[in-house]
């Protein structure tokens, strides 16, 4: 099995790659836009702003003003990535803008090397590493990762568990682990979910160890939720409602009620058999996040089974599916199933060029505020 640096060698072609795709995409929407007006209400805006449009444009005003600056629904972005953007960037529009791309282009390159070093764990070869790094950086909706967006970083820390936890079975790295966990945690909403691959490692031989490396394990397996909350916390004291910034979700045009994941499927099946594509063509998106589960659980460890139902789950419990894709490849299984799908010699080729057409062609949409990311 190869090293660190094999798996930056690996994951350096994609970057590159998403990089020259995304900005080619901002210069073919600056070029449209007078000739393709965006015709959504509230999305010209956002769109506009260009890197910094979208989630990262309210990344940046949490970052300048705070969440009293923003309206209710910004309780839903984490402060993780807003906090450090503003240390880092002195406070400063500018500096602001600046810290949010360093720090979401800098990790978008260990996202792809820690997914290759997990393939490889996970008894991929080096063609399969080299290509799940590649997929996971031009994936249509990886776009994200050039943006100011707070996917990078997330990404990092939950491969980052999961990996230290591995190594953590044999060699006591549950203290990386536990790090990492915080990190998800305070990350994004959805940082928690990193509890469910670390428990499930914590469980493998437990009987095996002593009281004090149980501890230890047991702390990875809540750090995801102690990373959030002390921003629940202050919620709890600043808006008199810890549960907040994930009530807010439930705002009519975010990801609205909670909707019954078996129910929501069959509506898109529906959708699709009658004629329809659903919201946004998301509903199309549906059947195929579900059949990746199976050939997903079959080929992968039961750690990444697991993450992956666990994953798919949540997203698709919804009234909304906005930014679905997004969600789905946030939970990374789903790429490396398409990469061991077209593990082949063709379709190994094909892949790439196909993933990066489709991320240049939601690029664009986005940039034009047709797609939201």
């Amino acid at each position: 099995m190869g090293g660190w640096k094999e798996d930056l060698r690996a994951a350096l072609p994609g970057w590159v790659a998403a990089r020259v795709l995304t900005l080619a995409a901002l210069a073919l929407a600056a070029f449209l836009r007078p000739r393709w007006p965006v015709a959504l209400p509230g999305t010209a805006r956002f769109a506009e702003a260009g890197l910094l449009g979208w989630d990262a444009d309210w990344y940046r005003r949490i970052a300048l003003h705070g969440y009293d600056g923003v309206p209710e629904q910004g309780l839903r972005f984490f402060p993780l990535l807003p906090e450090v953007a503003r240390v880092l960037g002195f406070g400063t529009s500018l500096g602001v803008g600046i810290a949010l791309l360093a720090l979401a282009n800098g990790p978008a390159l260990g996202v792809g090397a820690l997914v290759s070093r997990l393939v490889r764990i996970e008894g991929g070869d080096d063609g399969l590493a080299r290509l799940a790094a590649t997929l996971m950086a031009l994936a249509p909706p990886a776009f994200v990762l050039v943006m100011g967006y707070t996917e990078a970083i997330a990404l990092c820390a939950l491969l980052g568990a999961i990996l230290a936890a591995r190594a953590g079975q044999g060699r006591g790295r549950w203290g990386v682990a536990a790090g990492c966990g915080l990190v998800a945690g305070i990350a994004r909403p959805t940082g928690v979910l990193a509890a469910v691959p670390l428990a499930i490692l914590a469980v493998d031989g437990i009987r095996h160890v002593g009281w004090t490396a149980r501890a230890r394990r047991l702390a990875a397996v809540v750090s995801p939720a102690l990373g959030a909350a002390p921003y629940l916390l202050w919620a709890q004291l600043d808006r008199g409602d810890w549960y907040a910034p994930y009530r807010v979700q439930s705002i009519p045009g975010l990801r609205g009620d909670f909707v019954d994941p078996f129910t929501r499927l069959g509506r898109a099946v529906a959708t699709i058999v009658g004629g329809g594509v659903g919201a946004k063509g998301h509903d199309l998106v549906v059947p195929v996040a579900v059949l990746l589960l199976v050939p997903a659980v079959l080929r992968w460890s039961k750690t990444l089974a697991a993450l992956s139902i666990v994953s798919t789950t949540v997203a698709l419990s919804a009234e909304n599916l906005g930014s679905f894709e997004r969600y789905l490849w946030a939970s990374v299984v789903p790429v490396l199933t398409v990469a061991w799908l077209c593990r082949g010699p063709i379709a190994a080729r094909v892949a790439p060029f196909v993933a990066g057409a489709g991320l240049t062609v939601l690029a664009t949409l986005a940039f034009l505020g047709y797609y939201v990311p």
